[in-house]
Order: C-alpha cells, then structure tokens, then sequence
C-alpha cells in the first residue's frame, strides 16, 4: 500500500438500519404467508427466529455506534445549529 500522508476514510454501512428493519418485517410476513398454506416445513423450516434474532443484533449494533434509525438520527439543519 502506498503511503500518501492521508488517513482513511470512516467506515461505512453495508447495510442500511431502515433496510434491517424491513428485511425482518418482510421475513415474518413471508414465513406467516407460507404457514398458512403448510409450506412451512418444521423439520428443515426457515430459521425465522435465528434470522430475526441475527437482524436485531445487527441493528442494536448500528444503535450502538449511533447509525439507527433515520427518523431517530437529526437532520442535517439540526446537526448545524
């Protein structure tokens, strides 16, 4: 690597919070669709709560280093004052 006297820039989110969010409501509604009609088979099943358990870390850790949920974080006018 190339020493140019510059530091790196800031990580960044892969994933955005509202996305998480979304994903987990979309997972549930998708799981709830497919139980009704017995698609759901609970010997192989779809690992609902493991993947929502999974999102809702992910989220708490982006609560953590303060990249939340967008309706939670100021605005840019807000950041200003």
């Amino acid at each position: 690597m190339i020493n140019t006297g510059q530091r790196p820039p800031p990580p960044k989110s892969l994933i955005d919070y509202d996305f998480l969010e979304k994903m987990g409501t979309q997972l549930v509604k998708n799981c709830d669709s497919m139980e009704k009609h017995g698609l759901v088979d609970y010997q192989m099943g779809v690992w609902e709560e493991e993947i929502v358990a999974m999102l809702t870390s992910c989220m708490d850790l982006l609560e953590e280093v303060g990249a939340g949920p967008t309706a939670q974080r100021p605005t840019t006018s807000a950041r200003r004052r």
